[in-house]
């Protein structure tokens, strides 16, 4: 990707042109969609995992889900480990979305980090919306079909099992998300404390 890999001056640059980025709006050249320069790409790439401010982190996930998705790839699957929610959450869309790739999805680089999602990411939120496209990817890769099977048998969050389970007989169902809520602050309240994921 070209990126800049250390903390010093290289990096601060990148971000810095980041920033002047976000200060204007991008450049349209009469009614042709804007192309960014590789060296953009690269600056928006380093910002997406690098910079300070998670709101900057997820406009530049945005923006290359939308002008480099497909070179930006290994980018998204690292910012599914990013620290805020919002920021892993447009990683999980930009990595996930078919229609947003102009090339076809290289399943080898994609449903590893979902699968990692599902089992790992503190959000259960998040780890439904991986449910569901591993779900759309599991007639293609069997990875994805057994990633199901194993969340419905062991996950943590009992409304994740519940989707997997679902999903791993061959129908999603998305949860409605204030019975959902409801549902695990009662389950909390039986056990006498709020889980830290009911609290997310």
């Amino acid at each position: 990707m070209g990126q800049p890999t250390g903390d010093g001056s290289e990096l601060e640059s990148a971000l810095a042109r980041v920033d002047r980025f976000f200060g204007g709006r991008p450049r349209r050249n009469g009614k042709r969609a804007w192309v960014p320069s590789a060296r953009t790409v690269s600056d928006l790439q380093v910002a997406a995992l690098r910079h300070p401010d998670p709101h900057i982190r997820r406009t530049c996930l945005w923006v290359l889900d939308h002008h480099a998705n497909d070179e930006s790839v290994p980018v998204f699957a690292r910012a599914l480990e990013d620290d805020v929610d919002f920021v892993r959450e447009m990683a999980l869309h930009s990595l996930a979305c078919e229609g947003c790739k102009e090339l076809q999805m290289c399943l080898a680089d994609v449903v590893p980090p979902l699968i990692r999602v599902v089992q790992q990411d503190p959000k259960p939120d998040l780890r439904i919306k991986a449910l569901a496209a591993l779900f759309g990817l599991s007639r293609r890769d069997d990875r994805a079909q057994e990633a199901l099977e194993q969340a419905a048998r062991d996950n943590s969050d009992p409304i994740v099992r519940r989707c997997a389970a679902g999903a791993a007989r061959g129908v999603f169902t998305a949860p409605k998300k204030r019975s959902e809520r409801r549902q695990r602050h009662h389950a909390a309240l039986g056990h006498g404390s709020v889980p830290a994921a009911a609290q997310r």
